[in-house]
């Protein structure tokens, strides 16, 4: 970078001397062109064949050169010599045609001009003439030489002290960047706590350290998330596994009749059968925080939360509990249907577990134009306002009674979040205690058409 940019300040000083050189070189030859075509035309309106003046002596034109020529010719090729009377200032000499024309080594300027001569009778009228004059552009060549010399030299100059400037002031200018740069390199899971000062950076860096400062606190909540979350799931995992591994231990020391074996048996399937849904729902996590590869698709609505109601409505027949559904009519999104699948068989099961018997969990759902919003309400206890912003911690169980309770692992409502933010979509619980608890999630989505059924085919006759 330091290279691009000083790269990027030379060539914008030697675009600048370069225009800035030939502005100088042209304007300096366009104004001795000009004076040169002055003296010229000058010494041409002062010839005797124009201005009835006998015997003039050439030295005494304006700013006479020895080395002016001139051919005065009428309008048929004709040379005139001498003139007779005076010219009137209205009849002045006009220029019709500037050139220049090598001679030898040398350049000359050669002005063509059209005016009046007289002729040598008296009386005469004046014959219209052309007058070809030209002088030597030596003194204008030399200082234009000299002025391109100079020009090029400057220039040369500048070059090298513009080069030299810029890699110094891409330097100094990219020495924060480098020193934070630096820095950030030496980041790692172990020092995500480092900030980076913005005070003593330059004002246009401030806001690139203001995002990486921000990102650095992201990172760090979600590296102590995720070591929090590796934690409880150790825990987790520990506790069933010692169970099964004590209740073994003790089998093997200690004789048992078939009766003793079977209770020991037993214990040891339900703390695998609870290992099997720890894992199961690990994994469901894992598979949930990797991005999906398809891309989302057209997906009924209406008959995914009918088909997972009916699917966790069976969990609650022992209890009574019933699930119902107050859906559109017919509601067709462009979403990822699996994890929308997920969030609600988690939801109704969660809802299912902490509704009084013999009650009801009600799904609803409706779309705003931009968002697809999802509600679940059971009729059970509400949960405390203390335990409201730890609901989606994993592995958190507002209720410890249901510590012990190997249905319970305190990973539904995390997995619902988790799916919702993979779906840029957001989620809250309502509730007041002793009237049930809401759970809403709202996913950005497109609403898609109904799709109109398909024409029947005629039958065709079997033959």
């Amino acid at each position: 970078m330091t290279q691009r940019l000083a790269m990027a300040i030379l060539l914008t000083v030697l675009g600048t001397l370069v225009v800035a050189g030939l502005t100088a070189y042209f304007t300096v030859r366009a104004v001795l062109i000009g004076n040169l075509d002055a003296v010229l035309f000058a010494r041409a309106a002062a010839l005797p064949e124009l201005t009835q003046t006998k015997n003039l002596d050439p030295s005494k034109l304006p700013v006479y050169d020895p080395t002016d020529r001139y051919v005065i010719e009428d309008i048929e090729g004709r040379r005139i010599q001498g003139a007779a009377q005076s010219v009137a200032a209205s009849n002045r000499p006009t220029i019709v045609k500037r050139q220049f024309a090598p001679a030898g080594r040398r350049r000359t300027r050669i002005l063509t001009i059209r005016g009046l001569a007289h002729a040598q009778e008296n009386g005469a009228k004046p014959v219209p003439v052309v007058i070809t004059y030209s002088g030597s552009m030596d003194r204008a060549d030399a200082i234009l030489g000299r002025l391109a010399m100079d020009l090029s030299l400057f220039g040369l100059v500048g070059a090298l002290l513009a080069a030299y400037l810029a890699v110094k002031i891409s330097q100094l200018t990219l020495r924060p960047l480098s020193r934070t740069a630096a820095l950030i390199g030496t980041i790692d899971e172990q020092s995500l706590d480092f900030r980076i000062d913005a005070s003593k950076l330059p004002p246009e860096l401030v806001p690139i350290a203001s995002r990486l400062n921000g990102m650095l606190a992201q990172l760090e909540q979600a590296f102590a998330r995720r070591k929090q979350f590796l934690a409880d799931a150790s825990h987790e995992l520990r506790t069933p596994v010692a169970a099964m591994v004590t209740s073994l231990d003790v089998a093997l020391r200690v004789p048992h009749d078939e009766i003793g074996y079977r209770q020991v048996i037993q214990e040891c399937a339900a703390d695998a059968n609870l290992l099997r849904r720890l894992v199961q729902r690990l994994t469901e996590y894992a598979k949930g925080e990797v991005s999906p590869q398809a891309p989302p698709e057209r997906t009924d609505v209406r008959l995914l939360i009918e088909q997972c109601a009916n699917r966790t409505s069976i969990l609650g027949h022992a209890d009574g509990v019933i699930v119902t559904s107050d859906l559109p009519a017919s509601l067709s999104c462009l979403l990822y249907a699996d994890r929308l699948r997920s969030i609600v068989m988690n939801l109704a099961a969660n809802a299912m577990e902490y509704g009084r018997p013999r009650s009801e969990v009600e799904i609803s759902c409706m779309h705003d134009g931009q968002r697809l919003i999802l509600n679940v309400h059971d009729d059970g206890p509400g949960i405390a306002p203390e335990h409201l912003p730890h609901v989606f911690e994993p592995f958190y169980r507002a209720d410890r009674a249901r510590v012990q309770d190997s249905e319970h692992l305190g990973l539904g409502l995390f997995l619902v979040q988790a799916h919702a933010k993979a779906m840029n979509g957001t989620c809250f619980v309502t509730c007041q205690p002793g009237s049930g608890t809401t759970v809403t999630v709202q996913i950005p989505c497109l609403l898609l058409p109904a799709e109109e059924p398909s024409p029947a085919r005629p039958l065709v006759a079997a033959r």
